[in-house]
Formats: structure tokens, C-alpha cells, sequence
């Protein structure tokens, strides 16, 4: 059988911040609960308590746990914002070069929600820009 080596976490700390660390062993509430009652007092969540556990994995291999640790900690608020989520298209997206990510967010941001019916301009707009009113078509 094969055994827990360890986990990686993430924190989100009192003031809003996120902490992302990795322990071994196989209780990621005792590794929280020492953040809590502050037995380090030099760490990053000591002025930060309470601090509560919003995401988490475990791993069976000390180098993939430390790689994912690693790589957590060098992402965006935004991505990990999805991470905890579970949204995996965001993450799809955020995860691109930053050109085509921008591109990819804008487009979002301009595309109308699909329950409300696209705007039509009025006759006067329509009249302005040339455009075709409802009504005239």
C-alpha cells in the first residue's frame, strides 16, 4: 500500500491574502491548527490569524509535492482564486501566455449574458450610425 508522503495547502489569512505551504505527514487540519495558535512566530500567517484552509491535495512523492508547492506560489490571486473554485476554464485561461489570456478576458467581458436578448439600437441611432432600427428591418 501506498502511503501519504504529504500535502500542500492554501491558507487564505485574516487580512485576505493567501499563504500557500506544503507539509509533510498526513493531517492538513493539524498543520492549520498550527498556524492558528501561532507556534511560529516568524512565519508570513502570524500576524495574519486566523487563518483558514480553502484548498488542498495530497501526495504520495516528496518531489511532486514540492514541484506543485513551488508552482502554486508564483501564480496569480486570479488563479489561484479559480483553483479554489474549481473553475477549470478559468484556469485554462489564466494559464496562457499573457497576450492571449488579455484577448481571451476581453472577449468575455463584451459578450452579452445569454438570458438577456441583445440590445437593438434606437431609430435615432440607428439613424446616426448608419445602422438598421427595430422596426426597419
Amino acid at each position: 500500500m501506498v502511503q501519504v508522503v504529504g500535502f500542500v495547502y492554501m491558507v487564505r489569512c485574516v487580512d485576505g491574502k493567501f499563504y500557500v505551504g506544503s507539509h509533510r505527514g498526513s493531517d492538513v487540519m493539524n498543520r492549520v491548527h498550527d498556524h492558528n495558535n501561532g507556534l511560529f512566530p516568524a512565519a508570513f500567517t502570524y500576524r495574519r490569524r486566523p487563518v483558514e484552509l480553502v484548498w488542498s491535495d495530497y501526495f504520495y512523492r516528496y518531489d511532486e509535492m514540492v514541484t506543485t508547492e513551488r508552482k502554486l506560489k508564483g501564480w496569480s490571486r486570479a488563479k489561484k482564486e479559480a483553483l479554489i473554485s474549481g473553475d477549470e476554464r478559468m484556469l485554462k485561461i489564466l494559464s496562457k501566455r499573457k497576450q492571449s489570456r488579455d484577448a481571451i478576458l476581453r472577449g468575455l467581458q463584451s459578450q452579452p449574458h445569454p438570458e438577456v436578448a441583445a440590445q437593438q439600437p434606437t431609430k435615432d441611432e440607428a439613424e446616426i450610425y448608419g445602422l438598421t432600427a427595430k422596426g426597419d428591418e
